[in-house]
C-alpha cells in the first residue's frame, strides 16, 4: 500500500485527498512520504523550476506554464505544437501513463470525453 500512496502523491493527489481515500493521517501520510525520500508539495499553486521554464502545478496535479501573464495547460501546449492544431471540441488530452508531470508526446493521447471517463471510472 505504501507504494500505492507514493505514486498516488507523486500523480498530483494532495495529502487532504490521500487522508480521505486512505483514512490515514496527514501527519502520518507526511512521515512515509519523507522516509521514502519524497518531497512534501507546498500548499496551493507552487511555482517549480521545469526545463529552464517557469510551471505552476494547479490543485489536480497538472502542469500550466506561465507565459506574459497568462496560464497555459503544458499537456495541452505539447499536443497541440506536436500535431500541429488543437484539441478538438468534445476531446481531452489523457497523461497514458497517470503522471500528469510527463508531459512527453509519447505520453499524451487524444480521446473523446466519453473514452477519458471510461478510462477513469
Amino acid at each position: 500500500m505504501n507504494q500505492e500512496i507514493i505514486k498516488s502523491y507523486q500523480s498530483g493527489l494532495s495529502l487532504r485527498k490521500l487522508e480521505e481515500h486512505y483514512g490515514i493521517k496527514r501527519s502520518k501520510l507526511k512521515r512515509l512520504l519523507i522516509d521514502s525520500g519524497i518531497t512534501i508539495r507546498s500548499v496551493g499553486r507552487p511555482t517549480i523550476p521545469f526545463d529552464l521554464k517557469k510551471f505552476s502545478v494547479t490543485n489536480q496535479g497538472y502542469l500550466y506554464r506561465r507565459d506574459k501573464g497568462k496560464r497555459f495547460p503544458e499537456h495541452i501546449r505539447v499536443w497541440e505544437e506536436n500535431h500541429q492544431r488543437k484539441v478538438p471540441g468534445g476531446h481531452v488530452i489523457h497523461h497514458i501513463d497517470k503522471n500528469k508531470h510527463n508531459n512527453n508526446i509519447d505520453n499524451l493521447q487524444l480521446l473523446t470525453y466519453s473514452e477519458h471517463n471510461k478510462l477513469h471510472s
